[in-house]
């Protein structure tokens, strides 16, 4: 574009063709230049590249060609023990019953047997059966386990959402500016190609900082298609993938231009809040189906299908993977959309190392931890000293002064927050970055890059870590890591 002013460069080669000393100068510069450090301060990041067999065997974990029935099974006997021993709650009497892919089912098929008076498709293959009597419930589950056509059986569970509010840009953007986004946005900053799913408490749909970014989404949770709310929690997960930047509004997210916003309500109004805030497996699973375009039973279909989703939830105390969750993963990113999940907050007398929390822990999720400004675990980020464990980590901590993550709230405001809820945004908003410059990746393709350009702090732990931090500037390879 011509703005009818010299460009420096060209104005400085036409001064020093004029005058032999400045070329002279010119040249000692441009030798200084060339031999000086090109960076001083050393980078605190692992350069060597992840073992490709490990990167594929995270990819691969997630068999989207079949489903292992005999750990789907194993998983909901674990459940129905869990509750059976008080150590988990089932909401409500209802159950989910998976059959197998190879046998069609109908939504009527439970109905006068074994207790169940209702039931409907949540998803493909899948049911949620209303029982009359609680106690009965998990009889059932198991009774039906025993049919070798059904793939999972178990009560339906509530899940929260992750973190709680404090208080204001970028300058205060620690969590953006120290991991080399402004080097990323010299390739991309964003396409209206690409689309984020918000599965969380809903959003602010008057935002400033959302403004043109928003496509109509739904509330699972009321049945309706108004996804609005002022919790700050869902607010906060957006404005951290996707708020305005380079606008003079508020603060920036990491995809500041152009990328389309789909907010999925699964909560109440009160759900970052409050801890009694509540929603359930089949909500989460005809979020997941809805998001990704698939049709659900009693719904629009989606007309914006996403391409990324965040899942900044969790069920507490659940280190069982849940297989109704999974296979609405797995469909999921079969059908194109990245599922990206939390892998749980500790609560203060919680053992961090006990795992992941559902849905996170599964195969199919790509599950991130937190870590602070200073590179380190955040305390409250949950891990596995061994076996499925976090595949890569953000910042959703503190800063070195102590404050939290800054980004979009309720009520057109801006506040802090902290917890894995606010690492998995980072990611989302990267992945979005990269598909806007790489349109023709898959959904495979976005997973594996992630890793691949992952790098670990040194001395890091990788049961603590995964692959590490997958900072922008490295994924889209500007040939900095998180701008180093």
């Amino acid at each position: 574009m011509h703005t009818g002013t010299v460009p420096r460069e060209r104005y400085a080669s036409f001064v020093a063709l004029r005058n032999p000393f400045l070329l002279l100068g010119l040249a000692l510069m441009l030798l200084a230049a060339c031999t000086a450090p090109s960076n001083p301060v050393p980078s605190p990041y692992q350069r060597a590249a992840h073992p490709g067999s490990e990167i594929t065997a995270a990819v691969e974990r997630c068999d989207l060609t079949a489903e292992s029935f005999s750990s789907s099974r194993a998983a909901s006997y674990e459940i129905l023990d869990a509750i059976e021993s008080g150590q988990l709650s089932p909401l409500g009497t209802d159950i989910l019953v998976g059959y197998r892919r190879d046998f069609a089912v109908t939504p009527t098929r439970l109905e006068g047997r074994m207790g169940a008076v209702a039931s409907e498709l949540i998803g493909p293959n899948t049911l949620r059966v209303e029982i009359t009597d609680a106690a009965q419930a998990l009889d059932t589950a198991r009774a039906l386990l025993a049919d070798p056509r059904v793939a999972f059986a178990h009560p339906d569970l509530a899940f929260a959402p992750m973190s709680v509010p404090n208080d204001p840009l970028w300058d205060q953007q620690w969590n953006l500016s120290d991991f080399g986004l402004v080097e990323a946005w010299n390739y991309a900053r964003g396409s209206s190609e690409v689309t984020i799913a918000i599965i969380d408490t809903g959003i602010d749909l008057d935002h400033p900082d959302f403004v043109g970014r928003i496509v109509s989404g739904w509330d699972i949770h009321d049945g309706d298609d108004d996804p609005s709310t002022n919790n700050a929690h869902g607010n906060h997960v957006a404005g951290i993938a996707a708020a305005n930047g380079d606008d003079g509004v508020g603060v920036t997210g990491i995809a500041a231009q152009g990328v389309r916003i789909l907010p999925i309500k699964v909560f109440g109004d009160n759900g970052g809040t409050s801890k009694t805030a509540e929603s359930s497996i089949s909500d989460l699973v005809r979020a997941l189906t809805w998001a990704s375009g698939v049709s659900v039973d009693g719904l629009p279909l989606n007309p914006h299908p996403a391409d990324i989703a965040t899942m900044s939830l969790a069920f507490t105390g659940t280190f069982s993977i849940i297989p109704t969750i999974e296979r609405a993963i797995r469909d999921a990113r079969r059908n194109g959309m990245l599922v990206i999940a939390a892998a749980g907050n500790t609560t203060s007398s919680a053992d961090a190392s006990d795992g992941l929390l559902a849905p996170g822990n599964g195969p199919c999720a790509l599950t991130v931890g937190s870590i602070d400004q200073d590179l380190e675990r955040s305390a409250f980020s949950y891990y596995a000293p061994e076996g499925r464990t976090v595949d890569v980590v953000a910042p959703g901590g503190f800063s070195l002064e102590g404050s939290g993550v800054l980004s979009t709230v309720g009520d057109g405001g801006y506040g802090e927050l902290e917890g894995t809820s606010m690492a998995v945004p980072f990611v989302a908003g990267t992945a979005a970055l990269l598909l806007s410059d790489e349109p023709s990746l898959t959904t495979e393709d976005l997973f594996r890059r992630i890793l691949e350009q992952a790098r670990r702090p040194k001395d890091g732990n990788p049961a603590e870590l995964g692959f590490g931090v997958p900072c922008p500037d490295s994924v889209l390879r500007a040939g900095t890591y998180c701008g180093y």
